[in-house]
């Protein structure tokens, strides 16, 4: 055994911490970096056991490989001549257990330390790998509140496979490697790792479910006095109510806590994300009642108050409803005063004075005529760079803050977008959009003949010490020198399927990582964290939702991005270690492009108030007429096989995404899905018109059917999302779907499946888009070649399996009504796009419309068997910017 002042390597053992089955853990100084570490030791009399060293090298592996703030951190795998240690970070705190016993927790507490765990898993089941032990023992608190997850040493890849066991392990932990082989303490297995089943994430559900259930009711779910009678409890009974022993949680709790219990793992949450999002929207919900509550005068005409100790409010049976009715029109009505204010006034303080970001005054900038966006300050936050339409054109300007008028400094016939000021000043980015193309350009502050930097490139943003760019090309982000050079593509950034929608992305102030947003279904999706150097990105936020350009703070503590997770595009912040996510900004119209000045003291952003119009086009005729206008996204219009109604999906004012139809008139407009925090998005019409299919992401993960009038809806295939099956089809006989298989972003094949034997076979070609004729004998859709979008080409194939025949480069295929056409679009950079028409046989191409102004995510549109065209119109209002003073402690 090691005592205090023995040296391993460069680190001073200074006390034990504690021992188990797999080693002793010492407090330990490490000379060389000056800092506290834990070190974990194998015994002497086992380290020459290969089985225990092997799981001892699996511990440190898997959790190395893991990066979050709740995961333990990994220094070194380091041996000396008579021990082999990892040297860890060292965690100032107790163990859930230990604190377990020491008071007694309440929901709000249970439920930020669940919340913690699962962010950690979350991390963790990305990377493939599963924790397999997930215990009080195993998750520690730290005194500032944050929970680290350890012990990591039972966690697998889960493409590994180990086929022997560890006999001498302790009684109650068992290795788990391969089916019929079980790991794992006992009280918190799942019945199918009690059973010796190959596992999977969910797995680590269950033992969280478990986790929960004991921090509230103070003991444990599943009890025996024997581990024979444990297990059969596991796998056989249910544990008692929770208000048994809690009365006071909320019976969300209850629920959420039943289905990560359910003993077939198919019933259980499928995901660590399904189970966040739920955790997350009960914390909501209870920090609002418990606002609520304050806010309330007591009725002193009542009598005593209640004054037992809860995080819940005292409400009495009678009154919960209606409190939960006044709670709800109090929302409501908040979000109402809160956008007419912020447009007749702006000027308020959303954020307590503590916070590092605090609004406390905000005033118009762009009051001179046009339209104006994508602002960046100059590098001593006196003037703005921007971008504006006061000449019609869209061009770069600048302005000082004080005083004075804009100067426009650029001039070129193209249109201008995101301007960057360098850090240095002597020098301002821009993306210039000929038709077809965008690239890069570096124009003075004082004008001059602009220089190309990036072919191709678009969305340019600088690195903090501005010697780098990071930019988008295609499918990619890139990074370079100031000049163009020394290009290099960030590996580590995850996949996408979706070109139409930008990532954005932003170089955190030190220059080692870059945030963007992240589009994984379609146009939506998260905000994410990439190192610059490559390696695992890591995801900031859970939404799913639409979203726009990332900024930092200075301190590079915080992300500052623009959602639609309340309902509307407003501005909000999450900590970079990953957390609850704050709203810095609540007003009517649009709030986009945030930046902040770099000494911290301003932020601007862009406020429009956008409209989305759901037209239909007359293709004879070219007569068009709005069907609705809307605030949010109309996305994915499609007529009913008669023409006579239109399908879309879109966002609602609580944040869900449903699915709803209209009348062809603009009339009778009927929500389809309904269900609470849902998310449903891409509908399709069966061919009699009396079903719709759509992809659901929440609350399962699934493709899906419903009637045209609502209902209940019904599970075709499990686990299918866009991402990973995409652009899902169904014939028109309703026994088939076509999709495309995607791998890293790209079209890996394409595939039919069998809807009644589950069957599958591969297509002869990777396409997307890809409609059936109405006779489902051939298939029309994009091939893409090498990611390019450039290439894409519209192909027509025949079911059968004859060879594709290329028809014409564009993307988005449409049949006709007979079968003798196909309408689609032009690759133009996604957008000024046009609606074209080519023959089934090729040749007879010609141009139908143009489709401006179209959204760039909202290249979608169908023709009707009446030769109605419908697609979303993008309705730009005027854009301005708007300057704030933050709170500065």
């Amino acid at each position: 055994m090691a005592r205090p002042s023995t040296r391993l390597g460069r680190y001073e053992i200074r006390s034990q911490l504690g021992a188990g089955g797999m080693g002793e853990v010492f407090l330990a100084w490490d000379t060389e970096l000056e800092r506290t570490v834990a070190l974990k030791m194998l015994p002497a009399d086992v380290a020459s056991d290969q089985l225990r060293m092997g799981r001892f090298v699996q511990e440190a592996r898997a959790a190395s490989a893991l990066n979050h703030p709740n995961i333990l951190t990994i220094y070194e795998i380091g041996q000396t001549d008579s021990a082999r240690f990892i040297a860890t970070e060292f965690i100032d705190g107790e163990t859930l257990r230990q604190h377990m016993k020491s008071v007694k927790l309440k929901p709000r507490e249970v439920l930020e330390i669940t919340l913690q765990v699962a962010g950690a898993l979350g991390v963790a089941h990305e990377a493939g790998i599963i924790h397999r032990d997930i215990k009080p023992e195993n998750v520690m608190l730290r005194r500032d509140g944050i929970v680290k997850v350890l012990d990591f040493g039972l966690a697998k890849l889960t493409e590994q496979q180990v086929s022997s066991v560890d006999t001498q392990a302790p009684t109650r932990t068992f290795f788990k490697t391969a089916p019929g082989v079980v790991m794992g303490t006992v009280a918190y297995m799942s019945p199918e790792q009690a059973r010796g089943l190959t596992v999977d994430a969910r797995t680590d559900i269950w033992s969280l479910g478990v986790v929960l259930y004991e921090q509230l009711a103070g003991r444990m779910p599943f009890e025996g006095t024997t581990i024979a009678d444990i297990m059969v409890s596991i796998l056989e009974r249910e544990p008692p109510p929770l208000s048994h022993y809690a009365p006071e949680a909320p019976a969300e709790l209850q629920r959420i806590i039943s289905k990560a219990l359910r003993k077939d793992c198919e019933e259980r949450y499928q995901t660590v994300k399904d189970l966040l999002l739920d955790l997350k929207d009960l914390k909501q919900e209870l920090e609002f009642a418990a606002k609520l509550e304050r806010s309330t005068p007591p009725d002193l005409s009542k009598g005593a108050t209640d004054t037992r100790s809860s995080d819940q409010p005292v409400v009495t049976a009678t009154l919960r409803p209606l409190i939960v009715w006044l709670a709800s029109a109090l929302l409501i009505g908040l979000i109402v005063s809160a956008g007419y204010y912020f447009w007749s006034k702006r000027t308020r303080q959303t954020a307590p004075p503590t916070s590092p970001i605090a609004p406390s005054h905000q005033r118009l900038i762009s009051t001179f005529p046009g339209s104006h966006t994508a602002a960046s300050f100059s590098p001593d936050g006196s003037r703005i760079a921007f971008i504006s339409e006061a000449k019609g054109v869209p061009q770069v300007w600048i302005k000082s803050l004080s005083e004075g008028d804009p100067i426009q400094i650029t001039f070129d016939e193209d249109p201008a977008s995101r301007a960057r000021w360098s850090p240095a000043g002597d020098e301002i980015l821009y993306v210039r959009r000929p038709p077809g193309k965008a690239s890069i350009y570096s124009v003075s502050p004082a004008g001059g003949t602009p220089r190309k930097i990036i072919e191709g490139g678009r969305n340019p943003n600088w690195s903090g010490e501005g010697k780098r760019l990071v930019f988008e090309r295609n499918y990619d982000v890139w990074t370079a020198n100031r000049d163009g050079s020394d290009q290099r593509r960030i590996d580590g950034v995850p996949p996408t399927d979706f070109l139409a929608a930008d990532r954005m992305p932003a170089f955190s102030p030190d220059g080692s990582e870059i945030a963007l947003f992240q589009n994984e279904k379609g146009p939506i999706g998260d905000y994410w964290i990439v190192p610059v150097s490559g390696g695992e990105a890591r995801r900031l936020t859970f939404d799913t939702i639409f979203g726009g350009a990332p900024a930092w703070t200075p301190d590079g503590r915080f992300i500052i991005f623009p959602s639609q997770r309340a309902g509307s595009m407003t501005l909000w912040r999450v900590p970079v270690t990953g957390g609850q996510s704050e709203p810095v900004l609540m007003s009517a119209g649009e709030d986009t492009e945030p930046e902040i000045s770099r000494d911290g003291r301003k932020l601007i952003y862009t406020n429009t108030r956008n409209s989305h119009i759901l037209m239909l086009t007359d293709a004879a005729t070219l007569q068009s007429r709005e069907l609705k206008e809307s605030r949010v996204d109309i996305v994915n219009p499609s007529f009913s096989p008669d023409g006579t109604r239109i399908v879309f999906f879109a966002l609602n004012e609580e944040g869900d995404i449903h699915i709803y139809t209209v009348g062809t008139d603009g009339k009778n407009l009927e929500q389809v899905t309904r269900g609470k925090k849902e998310r449903n998005i891409h509908p399709q019409w069966s061919t009699d018109g009396s079903t719709i299919y759509f992809y659901q992401f929440h609350p399962t993960v699934s493709f899906r059917k419903i009637s045209v009038h609502g209902g209940e809806s019904a599970e075709l295939v499990q686990g299918w999302e866009w991402g990973t099956h995409n652009g899902a089809r169904v014939d028109p006989q309703g026994k088939r779907i076509i999709y495309t298989k995607m791998d890293k972003g790209s079209a890996a094949a394409t595939m039919i499946r069998d809807i009644a034997t589950g069957t599958e076979t591969a297509f002869s070609l990777p396409l997307r888009h890809m409609r059936w004729s109405h006779d489902g004998q051939f298939i029309v859709g994009t091939h893409v070649p090498v990611r390019n979008w450039n290439l894409a080409e519209i192909s027509i194939c025949p079911v059968a399996g004859d060879a594709c025949r290329k028809l014409t480069k564009g993307y988005s295929p449409q049949w006709s009504h007979n079968d003798e056409r196909i309408y689609f679009l032009p690759f133009t950079d996604f957008e000024g796009e046009s609606l074209w028409a080519v023959s089934r046989e090729g040749g007879d191409e010609r141009k139908i419309m143009d489709l401006r102004p179209m959204h760039p995510i909202g290249n979608f549109f169908d023709v009707s068997p009446q030769s109605q065209i419908v697609w979303m119109q993008y309705r730009r209002g005027k854009n301005e910017l708007w300057l704030v003073d933050l709170y500065q402690p």
